[in-house]
């Protein structure tokens, strides 16, 4: 082929707006309903059923304000953008005065409790959990998600497509990571430790792992620590 030919022929753009994968993630943001690769229907966004709590806190919004709710969270904007406006919706409170029902060794006391917000026109009013999931047409494991990252002091990030492929740790490895987490975090839930421990953070439990593992040094790297521990404090929290 001559060189006058080549120069000629016009390379085929990319057009991804148009592949399929892309359209899905763009009517997700969008809260629109959309097909998945396999072939299963996902509605469009929309506020859930009411909270039933006594305060009735689904109730105090008119079927527009819920509709504007939803429109206005799920606007075609990055999943992180959506996800950081939630979680600036949710307070992690201290708690301070506790009344267990079960004796010391066998209650799991929590360090702190959460608190959720809803803007209604200019006013932020506090509402129940379940009235927070269901106006912002979410799911509860979405929200107990954020809320972990805040008392962690961590940003929601999406994490979706940026995963490389690597080697699962072996049983026996693994197993040593979650009694390792499971030690740390029963020590917290008592009632002795609670302020000593309260002021230790993922960073220092991961080095005391090191410490006590220096052979998982390379193998097992902060941040798959720390999501092991976040899961960990999610099972607690439910």
């Amino acid at each position: 082929m001559s060189n006058e030919l080549k120069t000629n022929i016009k390379k085929r753009e990319r057009r991804e707006e148009g592949w399929k994968r892309n359209k899905i993630k763009i009517a997700r943001l969008k809260g629109e309903k959309y097909v998945t690769l396999k072939g299963k229907v996902v509605g469009p966004r929309q506020t859930g059923p009411s909270c039933g709590c006594r305060n009735k806190c689904t109730d105090k919004f008119t079927d527009e304000e819920k509709a504007n709710i939803i429109s206005n969270l799920y606007n075609g904007r990055p999943k992180d953008e959506q996800d950081s406006y939630l979680q600036s919706l949710i307070e992690c409170v201290q708690i301070i005065r506790r009344r267990p029902r079960k004796t010391q060794d066998e209650a799991r006391l929590r360090i702190s409790n959460f608190h959720y917000y809803m803007w209604k026109g200019d006013e932020r009013i506090h509402v129940c959990k379940q009235a927070f999931v269901s106006l912002h047409g979410t799911n509860s494991k979405a929200v107990q998600r954020l809320s972990i990252l805040l008392r962690l002091g961590l940003q929601p990030e999406d994490q979706r497509g940026k995963h490389s492929s690597r080697k699962l740790l072996p049983d026996e490895d693994l197993q040593k990571i979650i009694d390792h987490i499971k030690i740390i975090r029963s020590n917290r839930y008592t009632l002795e430790t609670i302020n000593y421990m309260e002021a230790q953070s993922v960073v220092s439990m991961y080095n005391l792992f090191v410490e006590k593992y220096p052979e998982l040094k390379h193998k097992v790297k902060y941040d798959y620590y720390l999501k092991l521990d976040t899961n960990y404090l999610e099972e607690l929290a439910s």
